[in-house]
């Protein structure tokens, strides 16, 4: 089995208003690259995603798929999203703060394969989740069950380019909250 080691990691440790990390020079010496994190978001809404950006790429070269379900045990809602071709990755998960959910941070992981390799085209999966647990009314007056939000998917940045930097930002335009923490690792083939 091989290692893994941590790169770099990001914690928000005071009130501050941010809404990208970066890792950049990211070392070409591993086989993979995961990203694990704990986020909450100051969106105004339920639902949110992450934009990944490889190397500072901003044309139209990353393709993702996503399914994301939430609900109760009685029932459950489901979607399933491909988008085509795009400036950005997404890296889908429920992060917000948005009334009621104030307290829940979403954990997520994100592998990247192969990403020092410059002979493929780089491809990534995640999966994202949320422990909402919350019933009642929401802010806007709807009743709201939802103990539960998850997400798994995945994408392609059509470039064979080494990854050399990740760019994160959140895609609701808020900003990540206190505590919200982001750890890069690599990991070396046995």
């Amino acid at each position: 089995m091989g290692a893994i080691e941590a790169i770099e990691s990001v914690r928000f440790e005071r009130h501050e208003a941010l809404n990208s990390v970066t890792f950049s020079s990211i070392p070409q010496t591993y086989a993979h690259l995961q990203l694990r994190g704990s986020v909450k978001a100051s969106g105004n809404s339920i639902y949110s995603e992450f934009r990944m950006r490889f190397n500072n790429d901003s044309s139209s070269v990353y393709t993702t798929g996503f399914i994301y379900s939430y609900g109760t045990y009685k029932a459950g809602h489901n979607n399933i999203n491909v988008q085509g071709a795009s400036t950005y990755g997404n890296a889908s998960d429920n992060h917000n703060a948005w009334q009621p959910y104030r307290d829940c941070y979403a954990s997520f992981t994100i592998d990247i394969m192969n990403y020092a390799s410059e002979d493929m085209n780089k491809t990534y999966i995640y999966h994202s989740g949320t422990p909402v647990d919350f019933e009642g009314s929401a802010v806007d007056g709807r009743s709201v069950a939802i103990p539960y939000f998850i997400g798994i998917g995945g994408g392609q940045w059509k470039e064979k380019d080494a990854i050399t930097s990740i760019f994160f930002r959140d895609a609701s335009n808020g900003y990540w909250l206190y505590g919200s923490e982001f750890t890069l690792y690599g990991l070396k083939d046995s």
